[in-house]
C-alpha cells in the first residue's frame, strides 16, 4: 500500500467508473488493493467529491514525566526487557502500561535499542485474492455461551457458510464447510489457524496423523459438489 496523490486518487475514480478496467487492475497499477479502489469509489458516489488523503491512525499520545519515572523504576529493579517489565509494574507497581511504550521509553533514556527485524514493513497488509472460491479462511470466535464459526471467500468477503455450536470442534467446522461446499463448490485452498478443530497438534518428536478436518479437505479436493440453485 502507498499513499496516493490527490491526482492518482481521481485517476483512479475515472478509470473505476468508466468500466473499462476491473478494480483489481488499477489497484495493481497504483500498488493499492482492489477494497481500497471500491472504497474510493463509493465515497465519490456518495459525496460528489474526491476523496482526500487524510494521516492514518490517532494521533501519539505524550509521554508523561510519571511514566518516564514508573518505566525507569521498575527497569532499575528488575533489569529485564519491555514485555517482562509490562509484567512486573502491573504486578508489583500497579500501574498499566502496554510493553510498545514501555520500549519506546526505555529507548529515550538509552536503556534500549530498536529491533531493526520487527521494524520493517510486511510485504502484504491483508489477503487478498482476485477471484472468488480460490481462497476461503475460517476460524472460531466465542460469542456469550456459544461458538460462532464462519468461512469468508478472500476475494468477495462472502461468507459461503457459518454457525454456532456449544462446541468448537472439528466435527462441526466439518458440518459447516460441507454445506458451504455443497451450496458454493470446493474453494482451491484453505486457510486456517493451527488449532485442534482444524488440524493435528504434536509435539517435536510426535508425528500425528491428519485430523478428521484435514481428511475431509483432502477428500474434497477431487470430489464434484453440485451447486444448489
Amino acid at each position: 500500500m502507498c499513499k496516493l496523490k490527490p491526482w492518482q486518487i481521481a485517476d483512479i475514480i475515472d478509470g473505476a467508473l468508466a468500466g473499462y478496467r476491473g478494480a483489481y487492475r488499477i489497484g495493481k497499477n497504483y500498488k493499492v488493493s482492489a477494497r481500497w479502489v471500491r472504497h474510493l469509489v463509493k465515497q465519490f458516489k456518495e459525496t460528489g467529491q474526491v476523496p482526500r488523503r487524510r494521516a492514518l491512525g490517532r494521533p501519539p499520545k505524550p509521554i508523561s514525566p510519571k511514566e518516564i519515572a514508573d518505566v525507569s523504576e521498575a527497569y532499575e529493579k528488575h533489569r529485564c526487557g519491555a514485555f517482562k517489565l509490562e509484567i512486573a509494574m502491573r504486578e508489583k507497581l500497579g500501574v498499566e502500561m502496554p510493553h510498545n511504550r514501555i520500549h519506546k521509553i526505555l529507548r529515550s533514556l538509552k536503556l534500549a535499542k530498536r529491533h531493526i527485524k520487527k521494524s520493517k514493513r510486511r510485504k502484504w497488509v491483508r489477503f487478498e485474492r482476485y477471484k472468488s472460491n480460490s481462497l476461503w479462511h475460517t476460524d472460531w470466535t466465542k460469542i456469550g455461551n456459544e461458538w460462532l464459526i464462519a468461512y469468508i471467500d478472500d476475494a468477495s468477503r462472502f461468507v459461503p457458510g457459518w454457525g454456532l455450536f456449544k462446541h468448537a470442534n472439528t466435527a462441526n467446522s466439518v458440518l459447516v464447510l460441507e454445506r458451504a461446499i455443497a451450496a458454493y463448490g470446493p474453494p482451491k485452498a484453505m486457510l486456517t489457524g493451527h488449532d485442534s478443530q482444524f488440524c493435528s497438534i504434536g509435539g517435536k518428536k510426535v508425528h500425528l496423523g491428519p485430523n478428521g478436518f484435514q481428511k475431509f479437505l483432502k477428500s474434497a479436493e477431487n470430489q464434484a459438489y453440485p451447486r444448489k440453485d
